[in-house]
């Protein structure tokens, strides 16, 4: 089962928080990807890949402030 995608997820393999980031069409069919629609990451620290699920609309939270936030 996939985690809920986050931009803070951690590498599987060895816990950096530091990957590539794409979305995968269920229709693509990826060679090496999970089935169906998934958000397909890499590590760019040890280049282990995995993927995580797409979230629903309007389930996204950021998990960084944004320049609005820090000028409040």
């Amino acid at each position: 089962m996939m985690r809920p995608f986050s931009d803070t997820n951690q590498c599987p393999k060895c816990g950096t928080k530091k990957a590539s980031i794409e979305y995968h069409d269920p229709n693509t069919g990826q060679k090496g990807c999970d089935p169906g629609e998934h958000i397909h990451r890499v590590c760019l620290t040890c280049g282990f890949p995995w993927s995580d699920a797409c979230l629903e609309l309007g389930e996204y939270r950021p998990s960084m402030s944004t320049p609005a936030d820090e000028a409040s």
